[in-house]
């Protein structure tokens, strides 16, 4: 490959890196505020409007 190529590609490393960086924890804050709200509570979801079909009420 040639030098430009290379140059290239490490720029487009750089700049994938650099988003992941500060993606992560976005996506890690995301993941613990959902199972925190997962653990934390019960949802009605019948008073919510919602109609599940009949094998979820036989539980």
């Amino acid at each position: 490959m040639s030098d430009n190529m290379k140059s290239i590609i490490q720029e487009l490393t750089k700049a994938f890196n650099t988003g992941v960086s500060y993606m992560l924890p976005v996506v890690v804050v995301g993941g613990i505020f959902l199972a925190i709200s997962l653990a934390g509570g019960v949802v009605n979801l019948v008073k919510m409007g919602w109609r599940l079909p009949i094998r979820f009420y036989k539980i």
